[in-house]
């Protein structure tokens, strides 16, 4: 009888565990920062993203939050930051630990 319930028990367990699929850590940041979803970050937006992310979730390569960040980094100057405007996978990428874990962002993402 023990054997027929540990049996159940490891056929459970991958219905149970879920995984987690890491995208670019461009992608991420853009998703948990994009408060209105339309695929670009106003200056409004880019003014709540952090500099230090909790558990070196993410690194950046630029001092995120500032306005003169943001203007440099506006390739196109249309006043929004957007995937086109620059090589993010080169400014951004994960650190130490991977963002799988629930938190709360500026968005409630």
């Amino acid at each position: 009888m023990p054997l027929k319930k540990y049996c159940f028990i490891l056929l459970l367990l991958p219905i149970n565990a879920w995984a987690c699929v890491l995208h670019g850590a461009e992608d991420y940041f853009f998703r948990i920062h994009d408060c209105d979803d339309n695929g670009s970050l106003s200056l409004q937006e880019w003014r709540q993203v952090k500099t230090v992310y909790p558990d070196a979730e993410l690194v950046l390569s630029f001092k995120a939050g500032s306005r003169a960040e943001f203007v440099r980094l506006d390739r196109n100057k249309n006043g929004k930051l957007e995937p086109a405007d620059q090589d993010w996978r080169q400014l951004i990428r994960y650190g130490q630990y991977h963002p799988c874990i629930c938190r709360s962002y500026p968005c409630g993402k």
